[in-house]
């Protein structure tokens, strides 16, 4: 699974999120949280098969490079007029 790409604490590095916010879309409250530009060329650099960890309130939360890749390729594409 995910985990088996998640890299170990001691080799990790740790990156704080900027700033967070309640927002609420379609009727469903969300928290979103924002984190400093710098890390975008970290994770892109990273193996589509690494995971990246996301620690909130001792919850490890996991995400696959390459979901982020892809996600980072569809916001790159034209915007349809």
């Amino acid at each position: 699974g995910l985990e088996a790409g998640a890299p170990l604490r001691a080799a990790s590095r740790r990156i704080h999120a900027r700033d967070r916010q309640m927002a609420t879309v379609n009727g469903v409250r969300s928290v979103v949280f924002k984190f400093p530009p710098e890390i975008l060329p970290l994770l892109a650099a990273l193996d589509p098969r690494e995971s990246a960890v996301i620690e909130l309130d001792g919850q490890r939360l996991l995400i696959e490079i390459g979901d982020f890749a892809a996600a980072r390729a569809f916001l790159a594409l034209p915007q349809a007029r």
